[in-house]
């Protein structure tokens, strides 16, 4: 079953806690935040959507594959995160 995780590409923010490295996984339909270390909501809300499609094999010239990022909705916080896939 693949894994995707989900990683804060650039950006800190203070109001949310999230800070460049921080991640969760998804790997069917279980969620897990490695670290242990809380995850803003909002962010993650944001990626949710579009984890179920990179879990599936896409061609390349797919937009999801060419730009694999999404922005947290909160222009205050300005995170930027970057979905992958992991293992096979």
């Amino acid at each position: 079953m693949t894994t995707v995780r989900v990683v804060v590409e650039e950006g800190a923010s203070p109001r949310c806690g999230l800070a460049t490295g921080d991640a969760f996984e998804v790997t069917g339909p279980v969620l897990r935040i490695p670290s242990g270390k809380p995850f803003c909501l909002q962010a993650m809300l944001a990626a949710v959507p579009l984890v179920t499609s990179k879990m599936d094999t896409r061609p390349p010239e797919d937009w999801l594959e060419r730009k694999p990022f999404v922005c947290c909705p909160d222009p205050d916080d300005d995170v930027l995160l970057r979905l992958g896939r992991v293992g096979p």
